[in-house]
């Protein structure tokens, strides 16, 4: 017995009589016509459960839900830009924000979990915990209103800031009172974070 593999003409996996009994279970089903039936029924059932376990973390556990929400669309987002840093953002707009920041030293999150007012956010970019910068180069107005209702929780706790390209300004001026418009506006508004951290490490 001590050359039994060479006598072994093909292994099965462990678990071959269950994919032939799937692969049987499928096709009586499909004869019978029952498989779809079953399958919307097993469907229903892991929604049923799956909107059971959304609604018992975000009350019970919203932290770890948001984190764990944000961590899949991370997955899909396809952040693709590096920053000088080496860290992945979602858009070279974005890139160019955090490079600005790093060039005049200003220590930043990028897309940190934060609560204000009762609800979850991941905002673009936090400074010191209590300035936020948002950027987007979306053309149209849909992105400023969801903004805009964001804004309403965001300006009581933090400093805001939206940043577009100049370009999209008739798209966003709703939103003027926490809006900059281009890179050229946003570099001397980070350097007054900067001036604003120094002196308060100073004193």
């Amino acid at each position: 017995m001590s050359d039994i593999e060479s006598l072994i003409e093909k292994k099965f996996q462990n678990n071959f009589r269950q994919k032939i009994g799937g692969i049987k279970c499928v096709e009586k089903k499909k004869e019978k016509g029952t498989f779809e039936r079953d399958m919307k029924r097993i469907q229903d059932i892991q929604s049923k459960k799956l909107k059971k376990w959304h609604k018992f973390m975000k009350l019970n556990r919203p932290e770890e839900y948001y984190s764990i929400q944000y961590s899949r669309f991370k997955k899909m987002g396809g952040y693709k830009f590096k920053t000088t840093k080496g860290e992945k953002v979602r858009n070279i707009f974005e890139k160019r924000i955090a490079d600005i920041l790093t060039k005049l030293n200003i220590d930043y999150q990028y897309e940190p979990l934060i609560k204000a007012e009762g609800k979850y956010f991941f905002p673009d970019f936090v400074i010191n915990n209590k300035i936020i910068i948002e950027c987007t180069m979306w053309r149209g107005e849909s992105k400023a209103y969801k903004i805009k209702e964001k804004l309403k929780y965001l300006n009581k706790n933090y400093k805001v800031f939206v940043v577009i390209p100049k370009a999209l300004y008739r798209y966003y001026k709703i939103l003027n009172n926490n809006l900059i418009k281009g890179l050229d506006e946003f570099v001397p508004v980070a350097q007054t974070f900067l001036s604003k951290n120094v002196r308060e490490k100073e004193q």
